[in-house]
């Protein structure tokens, strides 16, 4: 019986872009030793596709905890490390998938009758991975063309990048009195402090109740007068216009 796996750690801020480096290091150095040393001709699974896998195993913890801190960190400072990070990580990712001789070791590696013989996840492996190339232009687009396409990628990623920091950092809400939140449960109430709560024109006390963190869910579903949840639905439904811009080139 193994003893559990440890938990994973999480990086400070200063570690995630060496962390991030240390990454594609470990990618590249398997990639360079994969086409040093072999051939379409002699292509497998074994010598193609297995390397690849076996980094992907080693990183994908490190890999996801890095991704995890673009959502689960408020720090500024570990925000603009993430984003360092993830744009090593897309630059990366573009030149492996634009390396028309590693697409040629998986297509030559599909093609040998060892294939068949493999067990039903390789198999699956090697042809998502098979699959991933072919649909970003290999085997039908010109170079130039590749070219272009991955340039366009990239592009769209950084605008998808700013779309989602827009949303993350998100801090709207809609200012209500107590008895336009009548049907709140307290316990939802609770959640948003008596230091939030402001006096407007006619010294009627008003809460301050966000979008986020199940604001705009619990007014929508408890709150009794249709009002309330209207206006709720509405100005939930109007924040970030900023990302209308963002999203329509993305389009």
């Amino acid at each position: 019986m193994s003893l559990p796996q440890p938990l994973p750690r999480v990086p400070t801020a200063e570690e995630i872009v060496p962390a991030m480096h240390g990454i594609i290091n470990q990618f590249n150095s398997v990639r360079d030793q994969i086409l040093k040393t072999t051939t379409p001709s002699i292509a497998t699974f074994s010598n193609t596709m297995f390397p690849i896998a076996h980094v992907e195993n080693a990183t994908q913890g490190e890999l996801g905890m890095i991704y995890m801190l673009q959502y689960g960190s408020p720090s500024l400072a570990t925000q603009e490390a993430f984003n360092e990070a993830r744009k090593l990580y897309l630059e990366a990712l573009a030149l492996w998938m634009a390396d028309e001789s590693f697409f040629k070791l998986l297509r030559a590696a599909k093609e040998k009758p060892e294939f068949h013989m493999l067990d039903p996840e390789s198999q699956h492996l090697l042809e998502k991975e098979l699959l991933k190339h072919k649909h970003i232009g290999h085997g039908i687009l010109e170079p130039d063309e590749l070219e272009e396409y991955l340039k366009r990628r990239t592009e769209i990623a950084e605008l998808e990048k700013t779309f989602n920091q827009n949303l993350s950092m998100e801090n709207g809400g809609v200012c209500f009195t107590l008895e336009e939140l009548d049907g709140v449960p307290g316990d939802e109430l609770a959640k948003w402090p008596d230091g939030q709560e402001v006096m407007n024109e006619k010294h009627e006390k008003k809460r301050f109740v966000p979008f986020a963190n199940g604001g705009t869910s619990a007014v929508l579903t408890y709150a009794h007068l249709p009002e309330t949840r209207k206006k709720m639905f509405l100005a939930d439904n109007l924040k970030l216009k900023g990302n209308k811009p963002i999203f329509e080139e993305i389009v």
